[in-house]
């Protein structure tokens, strides 16, 4: 393991199967990859007026999420719809209980940043649209995530 010092920030290789960057989140207290990574599930239609799990990616069905690959933290998320909209997205880990959530009340957008939840390796990730009220078109919400040591 290699450990220095940058202008009073610790940064460390940690790992050595990885040989990923990592430097100690302060905010977290954790060690989270200086890389990040951004997971984006949508919904290609307009008029959606009942809950439903989002796409991932380019994957054909809205029932399917993403395998995680190693251990990580959703760091931030954001979420824009096509209109606005009244509409809460979570996401959710192993079909349990919302992981992170970000609400639109009478909003286009919205960015959250400060999500700290972890994810395990193997862990199964979707994220489900709660309708409030109205309708919604064309949302999307990316998660921002850093590996974790």
């Amino acid at each position: 393991m290699f450990q220095d010092n940058y202008q009073g920030f610790p940064i460390s290789f940690r790992g050595n199967t990885t040989g990923i960057l990592m430097v100690y989140d302060n905010s977290r207290s954790r060690w989270l990859s200086t890389v990040r990574n951004f997971l984006d599930f949508s919904i290609s239609h307009t008029g959606l007026d009942a809950d439903m799990y989002m796409r991932f990616g380019d994957v054909v069905t809205n029932s399917n999420g993403c395998l995680v690959k190693r251990d990580a933290t959703i760091t931030c998320m954001s979420a824009r719809c096509g209109n606005v909209a009244d509409v809460t997205f979570s996401a959710r880990k192993n079909g349990g209980s919302p992981a992170a959530s970000i609400s639109l009340v009478g909003e286009v957008s919205k960015v959250s940043d400060n999500i700290n939840f972890d994810l395990d390796a193997g862990d199964w990730l979707q994220v489900l649209m709660q309708l409030d009220s109205g309708v919604v078109d064309y949302p999307i919400v990316s998660l921002e995530i850093a590996w974790r040591e």
